[in-house]
C-alpha cells in the first residue's frame, strides 16, 4: 500500500479527489481509476469493532491528507522559504562569527596595550613563577580557545535548526542533537552515581589528613626535646615520622582505590600492574638503598658534623639522606658514599668520644741491635713534648716482636 501512495504522490496529475470507495461483498476498496490502493475487509473490520465502510472512509481521508500535505510541504514556494531561511541562519551564523573575531581582536589589542601597567610577574617569594609575558601569551591562547568553543557552539545550535527546515533532513537534527545530549545524560547520570563515593573519598581524605598532623606534632614534640620517650633517641624522631607518614599515605590510597572510577575496570588493573613491575624491576637498588639508610639512621653510628672513615674515605658528614651519606674531606672534596656501601662495610667515627681525645698511633720498626728499653723510653717522652696532647691515658708503647 505504502508504494502505491508513494507512486501517487509523485504522479503530478493525480487528484486527491477522484479517489473513491467501492464496496463489494468480500471488501470496500480505495481504489484511483482502475488501481486498487487498498482493500478493507470484515476482518479488518471486526477487529477495529467498525463497519468496514467506516473504516475505508476513515483511511480515505488519511491517504488524500497525507498526498496534500506532501504535495504543500515540497511545492515550489515551499522550498523557496525554506531556502531562504537557511541562508538567513547562515548569515546570522557569520554576523556572529564576525562579532566574536572582533571581540577576539579587542581583547588581544587590550592585552598588549596595557601589559606593561596591570600584567604583573607571578613571584613565590624571590621564584619568578611566571613573567608578564608568559602571562600575556596564557591569556592570549584562553582568548582564542574561548573564541573557537563560541563558534563550535553556535554552529551546533544552528546546525540542527538548518537540518530541521528541510524534511528529509529533520531526522539529521535530531541525531545531531543526540551525539552532544547522550554523552552529556551518560555524564551526568555518571557523577550523580558517584557522589556517595565522592563523599567517601573525601571523608577519608579528611580524617588521615589530621591523623598526619597529630603524628607530626608528637614527633616534633619530640624532636624538639619536650617529649621522652625511654629508648627512643630525638634524632629517631623525624625519620621515624618519615616512615609513620609514609606508611599511613599508602593506607590511605589502600582505603580510597576501591572508591575511584573505573578501579574495578581492567585498564585500571592493567595500568597499576604495569606500574608496579616497572617500579619493581627499576627501584631494586634504590629500595635497597633506602632500607639501609633507614637501618642507619637507628644503628646512629655517626651523626652530622662527625669526622669519620667508611672504607679508605675519610671526611666530615655533611648530609645523611635516605639514599646517600656525603663527606667533605680535608681537601674540601664531597664524596657522595651510597647507604647499601655503608651498611656493608665498617665505619670509624673520630667524634663519638671526642671530648676523651683519640688515640694516636705511630707505627715504627727498629733494628733487632737496638736496646729496647732505651726505645721505650725515647718513644713515651715525645707526647709531654707536643701541644694538645693529654697525659690521661698516659701514652703506651705496644711491641709485636
Amino acid at each position: 500500500m505504502v508504494s502505491r501512495i508513494e507512486n501517487l504522490y509523485e504522479d503530478d496529475f493525480v487528484k486527491v479527489d477522484s479517489f473513491k470507495i467501492e464496496n463489494n461483498e468480500i471488501s470496500a476498496d480505495i481504489v484511483y481509476k482502475d488501481l486498487i490502493i487498498t482493500s478493507i475487509t470484515e476482518l479488518d473490520a471486526l477487529l477495529e469493532g467498525k463497519s468496514k465502510e467506516e473504516i475505508a472512509t476513515q483511511y480515505l481521508k488519511l491517504i488524500q491528507q497525507a498526498i496534500s500535505k506532501e504535495r504543500a510541504d515540497n511545492s515550489i514556494t515551499k522550498v523557496l522559504i525554506r531556502t531562504g531561511l537557511v541562508l538567513l541562519i547562515l548569515v546570522v551564523f557569520s554576523i556572529l562569527v564576525y562579532f566574536i573575531n572582533r571581540l577576539k581582536r579587542y581583547g588581544t589589542n587590550r592585552l598588549l596595550a596595557e601589559r606593561t601597567e596591570r600584567i604583573k610577574d607571578v613571584k613565590i617569594k624571590n621564584y619568578v613563577f611566571l613573567t608578564s609575558v608568559q602571562k600575556t601569551r596564557i591569556f592570549i591562547n584562553t582568548i582564542n580557545i574561548a573564541r573557537w568553543g563560541l563558534i563550535v557552539l553556535i554552529a551546533f545550535i544552528m546546525l540542527p535548526i538548518v537540518f530541521s527546515v528541510f524534511p528529509f533532513t529533520q531526522s539529521w537534527a535530531s541525531n545531531l542533537i543526540g551525539l552532544f545530549t547522550k554523552p552529556l545524560k551518560k555524564a551526568v547520570f555518571a557523577i550523580w552515581d558517584y557522589i556517595p563515593n565522592l563523599i567517601t573519598v573525601f571523608v577519608i581524605l579528611f580524617v588521615m589528613r589530621y591523623a598526619v598532623r597529630f603524628v607530626k606534632y608528637i614527633f616534633n614534640e619530640i624532636d624538639k626535646g619536650k617529649l621522652e620517650v625511654n629508648g627512643f633517641h630525638r634524632e629517631f624522631a623525624m625519620p621515624t615520622f618519615t616512615i609513620v607518614r609514609f606508611l599511613l599515605q599508602a593506607f590511605t590510597l589502600v582505603l580510597v582505590f576501591p572508591y575511584l572510577p573505573g578501579a574495578n575496570s581492567d585498564i585500571f588493573k592493567g595500568i597499576s600492574v604495569f606500574i608496579g613491575v616497572l617500579f619493581s624491576l627499576g627501584s631494586s637498588s634504590a629500595i635497597s638503598n633506602i632500607i639501609a639508610g633507614l637501618v642507619i639512621t637507628y644503628m646512629r653510628p655517626f651523626r652530622i658534623g662527625d669526622r669519620i672513615t667508611i672504607a679508605d674515605k675519610t671526611g666530615v658528614v655533611i648530609e645523611k639522606s635516605p639514599l646517600v651519606t656525603r663527606l667533605r674531606t680535608i681537601k674540601n672534596e664531597e664524596i657522595t658514599i651510597p647507604n647499601s656501601s655503608i651498611l656493608s662495610g665498617n665505619t670509624v667515627n673520630y667524634s663519638t668520644f671526642s671530648e676523651e681525645g683519640i688515640c694516636f698511633q705511630v707505627e715504627l720498626t727498629v733494628g733487632y741491635e737496638e736496646p729496647w728499653q732505651r726505645i721505650h723510653e725515647l718513644l713515651l717522652n715525645i707526647p709531654t713534648r707536643i701541644a694538645r696532647v693529654n697525659q690521661l691515658p698516659a701514652p703506651f708503647v705496644l711491641q709485636k716482636n
